[in-house]
């Protein structure tokens, strides 16, 4: 007898729960995070203290990630069940990997390029001719470059960089820095220093930010636990969202992030909370046309060969039969 679900609703979230039998252990899965420890992973942290997963059926584990792991990798030779990427998961998408979307977390990107203006520095136009832009290359850089590209200016009269830290930026030895608006800010405020932000969203590219995924293959052995996660996770993000302070200490008990404060990580914890927008936007919404906007985007910066249609990048699960909800049919 296959086991299916039905919909419970927990402490003010929608939790999809998966009835076990007597005695069975509950499935054990992985999740690839995309760096270490931080609120940037809050709505995990919170579905496995608050027993959102145990309730589901999964028993979780997380994965930090580095400079040099590819969450998306990592779920496509099966070595994590699920990972945590960002917009960049529909570049493997066009360029042929399975991989599926479950759900956006943050509505807008936390990526920027910062800026100091006491350097000359303010605007797009200031960085053209010659000061040295540093980002991450490769595949991060295309909402960034969106910027000059919105404004008029052609990309290649900007000096792209790869290797600079925020030292590099205070000394003037760079004119703009790629830093998360949740990370790097709050450094600047501690030393006094005034900055500018350049967000892509304020000039036409409005990217999502961190997204959870998994891959076709997990989806066909195990539908049930896909779903279950999904809606485990989000609760979970619900949860971290309403409960910022908890989420912290809980963080710093059991994850020790490192190199971050209580203060710095509730600077975190504020900045990714307006960029989910939870009062105003369901957890998770996601929009299929700004997707293939995004992913127009990258097909025109070469990083994929072709638009494709982008309905097996969406995760749809099958129906939960009426019956599971007492409804006749």
């Amino acid at each position: 007898m296959n086991l299916f679900f039905r919909m419970a609703f927990l402490g003010g979230f929608y939790l999809t729960l998966m009835p076990l039998f007597l005695g069975a252990k509950p499935l054990e899965i992985t999740v690839q995070l995309r760096w270490y420890h931080q609120f940037q992973f809050a709505g995990f942290y919170a579905a496995i203290e608050q027993g959102y997963y145990e309730k589901a059926g999964l028993k979780v584990t997380l994965i930090e990630g580095a400079l040099d792991i590819s969450p998306a990798k990592e779920v496509l030779q099966k070595r994590a069940h699920f990972g945590v990427a960002n917009a960049n998961l529909v570049i493997d998408y066009l360029n042929g990997e399975p991989v599926v979307l479950l759900a956006p977390v943050f509505q807008h990107s936390p990526n920027a390029l910062m800026l100091i203006p006491s350097r000359g520095f303010e605007t797009p136009g200031d960085l053209a001719g010659g000061a040295p832009v540093v980002t991450l290359g490769g595949n991060e850089d295309v909402e960034l470059k969106s910027i000059f590209i919105n404004e008029g200016i052609p990309v290649e009269k900007i000096n792209f960089k790869t290797e600079g830290d925020l030292g590099d930026l205070l000394k003037g030895r760079i004119g703009a820095l790629n830093v998360y608006t949740s990370n790097e800010p709050f450094l600047m405020r501690q030393r006094g220093i005034d900055y500018r932000l350049l967000r892509p969203q304020n000039f036409g590219m409005d990217f999502y930010g961190d997204l959870f995924f998994t891959a076709r293959w997990m989806i066909d052995k195990h539908p049930e636990a896909v779903r279950a996660f999904k809606e485990a996770t989000l609760a979970g993000w619900r949860y971290a969202f309403a409960h910022p302070e908890e989420t912290v200490d809980l963080m710093i008990a059991r994850y020790r992030p490192p190199a971050k404060t209580r203060e710095h990580l509730l600077f975190e914890a504020r900045e990714l909370t307006r960029l989910a927008l939870p009062d105003v936007i369901d957890v998770g919404h996601n929009n299929p046309g700004r997707w293939a906007s995004i992913a127009q985007t990258f097909v025109h910066f070469n990083l994929a060969p072709q638009m494709r249609d982008l309905s097996d990048f969406f995760y749809r699960p099958d129906p939960v039969p009426g019956w599971l909800y007492g409804v006749a049919g």
